[in-house]
């Protein structure tokens, strides 16, 4: 489960059993004791809930961290006395303000006639009764609060909401997508994932927030949001940096502390989109959930749920909007599927099959949103791609896929996690080391992880990556045969056993290995996902076409062609092919201070870079040398955050000296190393590292055009034994250049 999410803006933790705020209760049936969030470098925020036996919100409890200590001592945006009746429905809502002032006492009266789930009145602090009529289907058609009426199509949607003279119409699509907006004369028009006002494209939704029209360019947005859904931040980029120019905090149920730049960004709560357009001088404040209109204010829906999950049609997210959510306001997420679970497995035990419905309903929940999981390391539109092609050249594994991971996540006890685009679901339905995938579904065993290090993620993530090539014949090509193959080795005896080297595994972990090495992530288990044998077919070749040498520093020496410079000598580990490289002083300094273990006084730039990143939690995994030009050496940095890898161009001297700073490995691609090499025909000699003031003694460094390369062989030979490796490095590059000639 979720427990916390961490950014430079936005921060936040979930706590559940664990107790980190005088005054919570531990919660051990996966429900939430306390939300807790920070923004950027401001002040420490939380809220702290109580439940009843049912698991209905009862109180929210607001609090800041000031000198250490957790405190509200005005009241401030706390919510209190939250009743319910015998079908789940608010009875009352206590709500205050930033100042501790009470802001709502709200008392629900209902119908108890005829429909005692239709709100008759609503009283706030005991004055201004708010009338609401109903019409037969359950619709409210008229909101005393905001005085509007609401007219309603047949697909029981609002398209007209109108107050005095003024009105909102909306326009539908067959199925019920909103296609328009319009006010007054002002239409605002979606399109999929485009929004227009009027003739002009406004914004572009994107997963990770959208990118606006700004004059004659695009400025790109991006939303932090929470374990809801909800955006919590909206970050613009600005030049080369991410500006926050919107935060917003919720009370329970979804009303917001106070609202800001909507003309920047309306996808607040549950990221549904927020109707701020105002009738008759009033903001309409309510949310577009798709299916159903919702009003944060009372915490109910205008309309009767499709879906019938509840007793109250109109209750919200089952009167626990810490836990759960409602992605259309069609099906509640959370509850309604996980609740029969529960029953099935909890025997009619309440408490039971309540905590099975939580479980069980977030993991549905985990399972929808993968279908909308991209790889990362791609751009926008391969993102999208990947995720229109599970609707069109992927569907019928996709559907199969999506139902099967529901099934088991039904049947048993699931863990559901995501990586490079899969969904990965864990069951102890199946064996460890057994794993089917079916789109962009992974279901193993228990010991199956979204890890790239995880032998049977790696094996199936490569069928993954089968079923975006093969598309819509992945079945038959794939998945029947092999299923078959999986039945076959079940007679036959331990050694005997061919599944894993059969045409459809071989081709996937062929696969696997090329994107797991081209993202610099490979820790390939041979033993459990071999690569051919003898009598089939050989893939090794896959990890030769780019093999990498390791190095270390054998030596550095004043330069005897240049003064000033250095003279780096990298050797092959466990081999005698030697490289030199000319470096400046500053990188030879700090070589020569990691070498030695000099820690200097005030830190050099490599041991302040060095120690950001240290700070920061980003390790440094290797240095590689992949690429020479006329003498001059090109590298990468490759360095992980959390689950990022990060490459960074570099000199060469600047990546060795970071790898030796941070203990990492230098690399370098074979067919580079033997190119580049100085051969001396013996061992490579690890000796001490020259002082950094020695004087090097005059030498002659021209090439007379009337040289012979037998001749340059022998200067080559006795440059490298008078270890005057810049010398050799020039007479090297000499030598390369007439072999071209020729």
């Amino acid at each position: 489960m979720l427990t916390a999410a961490v950014a430079a803006h936005f921060s936040y933790n979930l706590d559940y059993e664990e107790i980190n705020i005088s005054g919570a209760t531990p919660r051990y049936d996966k429900n939430i004791n306390a939300v807790r969030w920070k923004y950027g470098n401001e002040k420490d925020q939380a809220y702290i809930y109580e439940y009843d036996p049912l698991k209905y919100l009862v109180s929210a409890h607001y609090l800041e961290k000031r000198n250490e200590v957790w405190q509200n001592s005005l009241g401030s945006y706390n919510v209190q006395g939250l009743t319910y009746d015998d079908n789940g429905n608010l009875t009352r809502l206590k709500r205050y303000g930033s100042d501790g002032s009470l802001m709502n006492d709200l008392v629900y009266h209902y119908n108890n006639l005829q429909n005692r789930n239709v709100i008759t009145k609503i009283t706030d602090k005991n004055v201004n009764s708010s009338e609401y009529i109903y019409d037969k289907l359950g619709n409210m058609i008229f909101d005393g609060r905001r005085e509007v009426n609401i007219s309603y199509n047949l697909l029981n949607l609002p398209y007209k909401i109108n107050k005095d003279s003024e009105n909102i119409i909306y326009i539908y699509s067959a199925s019920g997508e909103k296609l328009a907006q319009k006010k007054g004369s002002s239409f605002t028009y979606y399109r999929h994932v485009m929004v227009y006002e009027g003739d002009k494209l406004s914004y572009i939704m994107h997963p990770q927030g959208f990118v606006r029209k700004s004059n004659n360019d695009y400025l790109y947005s991006y939303l932090l949001m929470d374990h809801l859904g909800s955006s919590r931040v909206l970050l613009e980029a600005v030049n080369d940096s991410l500006i926050a120019v919107q935060q917003t905090d919720y009370y329970p149920f979804g009303k917001a502390f106070e609202h800001h730049n909507l003309n920047r960004n309306k996808y607040l709560y549950s990221g549904k989109e927020f109707q701020d357009i105002s009738l008759g001088g009033s903001m309409l404040s309510l949310y577009d959930f798709g299916a159903r209109y919702y009003d944060p204010e009372i915490g109910r829906w205008f309309n009767v749920d499709p879906a019938l999950q509840l007793i109250s049609p109109y209750g919200y997210c089952g009167n626990n909007p810490i836990q759960n959510i409602d992605p259309d306001g069609e099906f509640m997420l959370g509850f309604i599927t996980g609740m029969f679970r529960g029953i099935f497995k909890g025997h009619f035990k309440h408490a039971k099959f309540l905590k099975e419905a939580v479980t069980s309903g977030y993991n549905e929940l985990k399972i929808t949103v993968g279908l909308f999981k991209a790889g990362g390391g791609q751009n926008f539109f391969g993102m999208m791609k990947e995720i229109v092609s599970r609707f069109t050249w992927q569907l019928p594994q996709t559907l199969l896929g999506f139902t099967y991971a529901n099934a088991v996540n039904y049947l048993s006890d699931t863990k559901v996690d995501y990586y490079g685009g899969a969904t990965t679901v864990s069951t102890p339905l199946l064996s460890n080391g057994q794993g089917v995938t079916l789109g962009s579904f992974i279901t193993g065993g228990k010991d199956l992880e979204a890890d790239p290090a995880n032998p049977l993620f790696q094996h199936e993530y490569g069928h993954y990556l089968q079923s975006q090539k093969i598309g819509i014949n992945y079945i038959w090509k794939v998945a029947v045969p092999s299923f078959l193959s999986v039945l076959r080795d079940r007679f036959r005896s331990k050694e005997n056993k061919r599944h894993k080297y059969t045409s459809t595994e071989q081709d996937a972990n062929s696969r696997a290995i090329k994107y797991f090495y081209k993202r610099n992530v490979l820790k390939w288990n041979f033993e459990q996902n071999p690569i051919g044998n003898e009598n089939q077919w050989d893939m090794k070749n896959i990890m030769d076409k780019k093999k990498k040498i390791e190095l270390e520093v054998l030596n550095i020496s004043n330069s005897q062609e240049q003064a000033g410079a250095y003279a780096l000598v990298l050797g092959e580990v466990e081999g005698t092919r030697q490289l030199p490289v000319i470096i400046g002083a500053a990188e030879a300094q700090a070589m020569l201070i990691s070498l030695k273990g000099i820690i200097p006084p005030r830190p050099l730039t490599h041991n302040l870079f060095a120690s950001c990143l240290e700070v920061l939690g980003v390790n440094m995994m290797r240095a590689l040398i992949y690429r020479v030009d006329n003498g001059v050496f090109y590298s990468y940095i490759y360095l992980k955050a959390d689950d990022a890898i990060i490459r960074m161009d570099a000199r060469t001297s600047d990546a060795v000296a970071m790898a030796l700073r941070m203990k990492a490995p230098i690399f370098i691609y074979e067919e580079i190393l033997e190119a580049e090499q100085l051969k001396t025909g013996k061992e490579n000699e690890t000796g001490s590292v020259a002082p950094m003031g020695e004087n090097p003694s005059p030498h002659d460094d021209e090439f007379f055009h009337g040289d012979t390369m037998e001749m340059l062989q022998k200067a080559l030979q006795e440059a490298i034994a008078n270890e005057n490796y810049e010398r050799a490095a020039h007479i090297r590059d000499e030598i390369t250049k007439r072999k071209e000639q020729q």
